[in-house]
């Protein structure tokens, strides 16, 4: 009990400093085709067994969320989300509800998504509204800008891209890939690794012919924890990555 009052001082007293609750996701730069994990970061305090209902707002004509997932789910368990509740011509919306699993000073997500088209415009992808344990916070947002690459629109590009990744978060052994060829007789490899670079499997693709391809790889969740990691595809010299997200 004393130490639960001891978070609430502190809980208290970091928002009676903090009026606004600051949201930042980084810009970044996309091809088409291609699959983010755009990291999502509220300095926003909570209690253990804290409600978060999150609203994120992006453009629709550009990306299409796959999933929003918990950065790290042992502090942060996703309850339900959903996808284009109230979806329109320009402007896509998701909303996450989270339960935190202990004391945290801040809150990070990912949102994975995938390009849809490439334009000369950036598309957009920002948090529009926090609640905590359904009480609406104050935010100061800073959005996401996602510049798109090429400029010319609703073109199909002559070389290899990757993604999506399917199922994400990934609970189950097999990971299926969707990947695309530029040429004929192209052989790709791929490699799980996580962000210090360790190497969670290997697998090579027999020469194949250009255009969309699908790859089913057996994963060992034995050896896999919950948590990001990055699958790296690379036909001859090009190299892509596309982030992956294992749950427990």
């Amino acid at each position: 009990m004393e130490q639960r009052i001891g978070y609430l001082l502190v809980f208290v007293l970091t928002n009676a400093l903090i009026a606004q609750t600051i949201v930042s996701i980084p810009d970044t730069t996309a091809y088409r085709g291609s699959v983010l994990s755009l990291p999502v970061r509220i300095d926003r305090a909570v209690l253990q067994d804290d409600t978060v209902t999150i609203t994120i707002e992006y453009s629709q004509a550009s990306l299409r969320i796959e999933q929003i997932a918990a950065r790290f789910p042992g502090e942060l368990r996703i309850l339900r989300s959903a996808v284009n509740t109230a979806p329109s011509a320009e402007r896509g919306t998701a909303t996450v509800e989270a339960i935190a699993v202990k004391v945290l000073p801040y809150l990070e997500l990912d949102i994975l998504c995938s390009v849809l088209w490439s334009g000369s415009s950036p598309a957009s992808v920002t948090v529009s509204a926090l609640e905590i344990n359904h009480s609406a916070q104050l935010l100061s947002v800073n959005g996401s800008l996602i510049t798109l690459l090429p400029a010319q629109a609703l073109t199909v590009e002559g070389r290899a891209s990757l993604g999506p990744l399917r199922p994400q978060p990934l609970y189950e052994p097999r990971l299926e890939v969707a990947y695309w060829l530029g040429e004929d007789g192209q052989q790709p490899s791929f490699v799980l690794f996580d962000p210090l670079g360790r190497e969670y499997g290997r697998w090579n693709a027999p020469p194949q012919s250009a255009g969309p391809h699908t790859i089913a790889l057996e994963l060992d969740r034995m050896a896999t924890a919950a948590g990001v990691y990055y699958l790296r595809m690379q036909v001859g010299p090009h190299i892509l990555i596309a982030p992956c997200v294992i749950g427990k």
